[in-house]
């Protein structure tokens, strides 16, 4: 069995190496084994590789990916919310996923409704984090203004499509025009590019920012709040620290939060993950949440897939398909 894995820091293209390994063991006690049959590359990927990536440095060697979508071939003895067939989402399962085939814990998978599984296995990590931010740091109400910047980004994309199924309106700040016509088609309410101002009819103020940059581009997001709004950053692009101007911290009272999905992924219950990426997951098979796929590869092509990755101005994800002949990772556009 073919699996990805690192042994040294560095660029991911350089050090990521396919690996051979024991088929993976029939599944035990409340466990499933799982067919990969697709797996997105995340920004959060490529900087695990570079030791960048959360709060210390992983051990070596690691294995690679931490999102997909698998099917289910074999049940163990006392798993009885799971069957042969059933689509899960990989990222809850306890192990690096850019495997052919896992044999995972089956204690916080749930059966997802049959889809896209290209698009099913982009779920875990931008739309979750979309829904999670939407959801949990300013109380909205149908009609309220988000603002958000890299609006055209895999978590940008969702944003747009979520906040527009939940009544939201959109405020989006990319850096292209070609990102921009992206953002128009899926949606996005008022679209700008960075160095462009707010339109007059934009009176009302919103009280959420989204931020994936860092910089002076989270500071360009908190000046557009209305007083008392809140900048949520969850992004590293810009390489830069997040900052705000006094004036908008002391007399606007404008607050400044990190965003992070992973201690909710890692620890919230079977029942409570399946509260949100049950919807998430039906808004997919409705054809109502959707992101761009620019090219799917094998495991074996993983330096040209990582490489792909790695680039600036892509049009859409890069994922990695399984070896299963039923899924439809290469139809995804």
């Amino acid at each position: 069995m073919k699996h990805l894995q690192f042994n040294s820091f560095g660029e991911a293209s350089e050090v990521v190496e396919l690996a051979d390994a024991e088929l993976a063991p029939p599944p035990g006690r409340g466990e499933v084994r799982v067919l990969m049959l697709a797996s997105p590359i995340n920004p959060s990927d490529l900087l695990k590789t570079q030791g960048r990536y959360g709060a210390s440095r992983p051990h070596l060697p690691m294995g690679c990916g931490v999102e997909g979508v698998g099917k289910v071939i074999e049940v163990g003895a006392g798993v009885d919310h799971l069957h042969d067939g059933d689509l899960v989402l990989l990222r809850f399962g306890g192990k690096p996923v850019w495997a052919e085939q896992l044999t995972l814990d089956a204690t916080r998978l749930f059966a997802l409704p049959q889809a896209d599984p290209a698009q099913l296995s982009m779920l875990a990590a931008n739309p979750g984090t979309a829904w999670r931010m939407l959801h949990s740091a300013v109380d909205l109400e149908p009609g309220d203004w988000i603002i958000q910047n890299a609006a055209n980004s895999g978590v940008g994309q969702c944003v747009i499509q979520l906040a527009r199924n939940l009544g939201f309106r959109t405020i989006n700040l990319v850096r292209s025009k070609q990102a921009a016509a992206l953002v128009r088609d899926l949606g996005g309410d008022i679209v700008l590019l960075e160095d462009e101002d707010l339109p007059e009819h934009c009176a009302e103020r919103p009280r959420l920012a989204l931020d994936a940059i860092g910089g002076e581009a989270t500071a360009r997001l908190g000046g557009h709040l209305a007083e008392g709004g809140r900048v949520l950053t969850y992004g590293l692009l810009s390489g830069r620290n997040a900052e705000l101007a006094p004036s908008d911290l002391i007399f606007r009272r404008v607050t400044l939060e990190g965003f992070w999905l992973a201690p909710w992924a890692d620890t919230a219950p079977r029942k409570e993950l399946e509260s949100v990426y049950g919807p998430l997951a039906g808004l997919v098979a409705d054809g109502k949440l959707h992101m761009k796929v620019e090219q799917v590869y094998g495991l074996a092509d993983h330096r040209t897939a990582l490489s792909h990755a790695a680039r600036s101005g892509r049009g859409g994800k890069i994922l990695f398909r399984g070896n299963d002949p039923v899924t439809a990772a290469e139809n995804a556009n």
